[in-house]
């Protein structure tokens, strides 16, 4: 199965309301332009070694707080603070 499908799935599962929050969500969380900072930082680190690479690029999402879908979806702590989130802002969405 792949990734999109497995999304899909998952969006059946939980409904497509829910599902769609989450962008709403990581767009709060997670404003265009802290992902834009964010990017820039990842492209100054062109050139580096791939070990240091990974360590600096974890250090640069900790820093801008980058979120992603599949850390909602997978990561227990995302998914937990979506949830009550969620909740909390249901009724505007």
């Amino acid at each position: 199965m792949s990734i999109m499908q497995e999304y899909e799935e998952i969006r059946k599962e939980m409904g497509s309301k829910k599902y769609d929050a989450i962008e709403i969500y990581l767009n709060e969380v997670c404003p265009k332009e802290k992902r834009i900072d964010y990017m820039n930082e990842i492209i100054d680190l062109n050139g580096i070694n791939p070990i240091e690479w990974i360590e600096k690029r974890r250090a640069i999402e900790q820093k801008y707080n980058i979120i992603t879908l599949s850390d909602v979806l997978y990561v227990r702590a995302e998914w937990e603070k979506f949830d009550k989130w969620y909740e909390n802002n249901k009724e505007k969405i």
